[in-house]
């Protein structure tokens, strides 16, 4: 399994929170641009990470400028200490035009999509394999709320069957 869809809700005051700093992130010129949360601002949607069963290593506000496609790539490190790699994140979406897709990518040099998903609804995804985002017919930035997870898709998609106490 590469993906599927999440239940994640956050307040209205969040989302607008994040999108206020995803729209105005502008370092470093990436055609993705993350910002790490800090462990204070993880502190506010910390009541989101909670309706994941697993914890996540981190969250960030990642953004990618409109009409802009980002560069095929594969995530790395969970941190900057490189113990465990990043090979899966869940994907809030918090400012996501209807246009704006995930690609699986054949390779990462490949223009080949093997998956385009569209990204109006929360996802689990694998980004330890070629991945990257279509967004060049949005008129707006897309903004996502992403939790990083060094478990694979399959252990957190069966981590949400067990019962929880």
């Amino acid at each position: 399994m590469k993906w599927f869809d999440v239940n994640i809700n956050l307040k209205g005051e969040d989302i607008q929170w994040a999108a206020d700093i995803g729209n105005n992130i502008t370092k470093p010129n990436w055609t993705i641009i993350p910002y790490k949360l800090s462990d204070l601002e993880l502190s506010r949607i910390s009541y989101a990470a909670e309706q994941v069963p697993i914890r996540p290593s981190y969250a960030a506000i990642i953004m990618v400028p409109a009409k802009s496609i980002c560069k095929t790539h594969v995530d790395d490190k969970a941190d900057s200490v490189g113990i465990r790699q990043r090979i899966t994140a869940i994907n809030i979406p918090i400012q996501v035009h209807e246009t704006s897709v995930y690609q699986y990518m054949e390779s990462l040099e490949s223009q080949k999509i093997l998956e385009e998903i569209y990204l109006n609804t929360a996802k689990c995804w694998r980004v330890d394999i070629p991945h990257r985002v279509d967004n060049s017919k949005s008129p707006i930035n897309r903004v996502v709320l992403s939790l990083s997870y060094v478990e694979s898709v399959d252990e957190i998609y069966n981590s949400f069957a067990k019962p929880q106490h």
